[in-house]
């Protein structure tokens, strides 16, 4: 039978059996994508439910109406507060703000897991959750690792040593991604030079002052554009590019999103060729246990709520899954923590593996749009599709060229593949809200696109940490 139950004075999700029982829940936003989240761990939920008489437990879903994080996070595991109704394991909102305040609330004595589904901030994992009593399990790759397989990839496609511009808006989130870009190509064996880092005043805009800027970074032509921002940024220096210089690749945060490619259409741009970070390639590999593929995991969500938020936090359900079932009855809740640290599966999300900071161990992806569509690029295991460069082939960049460097058909040398690897130091922390949003955008998915890369990249992420503390961040 199901049971409403009602607590701090919220409307709670329901449980039931005589199975043993996984209470998990925490507070997320009832719009926009944090609601996607929800609906996706309400998902999993309900299919754990469906299946008790198999996994031998059911799950118990909290959710608290409040946007005070903190006190959330401490109602929910203060057993002096929310005893015997306390969860085993706690949710956080979507974004890294909102993780980092919650994680905050926290009880000291609280020993289970806490769920980061929607926060990319690296210093959640080496600073917020460090040295505490309980550990924390981020399903977002993190920042500093958001440029590395495509630019790894555009490396990849040469031999003769490349030229970078950084440009960075104004906000911690976007210098952590540069950051990391900038340590990315520190590591890659020389392939790759930073010419120039630019970084400007505004979020959403460029004005005129800041233009004249991207102007100077184009008269130093560099091979490679990363653009580090977000929607009313981006799309501007794009079309400056456009109509000033063909460089061999622009990568950047937002670029592709369906926001980006109508504001390009109403300034006269176009997003063609443009590449962009992701979190999910869309494949349609599927786990040992609750069996989603990237397909049937679309199908079963509301319409238009399949993002890669939403994604996440499936995959961290499905973590959830695999470590119970990993563990003994009557004792691995107790456990859980070891239980999550120890999961190695394939998903349709790409791997789910942690490291010792709880960093999930996929690679970022990088698509690049083509005719309509965006395809996954990068890295080369995940690709359903070659980038297209340099961008003198690409319709709508009609510019002069970039000049000529030999390309060729071998890899890099140096360079890594962009997992997530054991940081050696702490970094600066980084705020992702609506970093990479991709609700409205058309992804080309092909059919036998098989699993992810997830080597351990200690050397790059290390260099990455550091840069990022070296700039000295907070987020915002």
């Amino acid at each position: 039978m199901q049971i409403l139950r009602v607590l701090f004075g919220f409307s709670i999700l329901l449980s039931s059996s005589n199975a043993e029982v996984l209470k998990i829940g925490g507070a997320v936003q009832a719009t926009g994508v944090g609601s996607y989240g929800k609906a996706a761990w309400d998902l999993w939920a309900g299919w754990v439910n469906s299946n008790s008489a198999t996994t031998g437990y059911t799950v118990e879903v909290t959710w608290v109406a409040s946007s005070s994080w903190a006190e959330v996070a401490t109602n929910l595991t203060d057993k002096t507060i929310c005893s015997p109704n306390c969860v085993d394991v706690f949710i956080c909102p979507y974004g890294s703000g909102g993780s980092i305040t919650a994680i905050g609330g926290v009880a000291s004595d609280f020993t289970g897991p806490v769920m980061v589904w929607g926060g990319a901030s690296d210093t959640i994992f080496t600073t917020t959750c460090y040295g505490k009593s309980f550990k924390c399990y981020g399903t977002f790759t993190t920042a500093s690792l958001y440029m590395t397989t495509g630019l790894n990839a555009v490396d990849g496609a040469y031999t003769k040593t490349l030229t970078a511009a950084l440009i960075q808006n104004a906000n911690a989130f976007s210098a952590s991604v540069c950051a990391g870009a900038n340590a990315t190509i520190l590591e890659g064996g020389g392939g790759i030079t930073v010419t120039s880092t630019t970084k400007l005043s505004e979020k959403a805009s460029v004005p005129d002052a800041d233009m004249a800027k991207i102007k100077a970074v184009i008269a130093e032509k560099p091979d490679i554009a990363v653009i580090c921002g977000h929607n009313g940024f981006v799309e501007p220096i794009i079309k400056e590019f456009q109509d000033s210089y063909q460089p061999i690749a622009v990568i950047g945060t937002n670029t592709i999103t369906g926001p980006a490619q109508t504001k390009l259409a109403e300034i006269g741009g176009t997003a063609e060729c443009v590449m962009m970070p992701t979190q999910w390639a869309k494949a349609d590999d599927a786990d040992s246990i609750v069996g989603w593929t990237s397909t049937a995991f679309t199908a079963a969500m509301p319409a238009g709520q399949s993002t890669y938020h939403a994604a996440s936090a499936a995959a961290a359900g499905i973590a959830l899954t695999h470590a119970m079932n990993a563990g003994t009855a009557g004792t691995r809740i107790a456990q859980l923590t070891t239980l999550l640290s120890a999961v190695d599966t394939k998903s349709f999300y790409g791997l789910i593996k942690f490291n010792t900071y709880g960093n999930i161990l996929k690679p970022m992806y990088t698509e690049q749009h083509s005719s309509g569509n965006n395809i996954i690029v990068a890295p080369a295991a995940s690709a359903v599709g070659a980038i297209t460069h340099p961008l003198s082939q690409c319709t709508g960049w009609t510019a002069a060229a970039a000049p000529t460097t030999a390309p060729t058909s071998g890899t890099a040398a140096g360079g890594q593949t962009g997992a997530a690897a054991d940081p050696a130091t702490t970094t600066g922390e980084a705020h992702d809200d609506h970093d990479h949003d991709d609700h409205a955008t058309t992804t080309a998915a092909a059919a036998g696109a098989t699993g992810e890369e997830a080597s351990a990249a200690y050397g790059v992420q290390g260099l990455q940490f550091l840069w990022a503390c070296a700039i000295g961040m907070i987020w915002a």
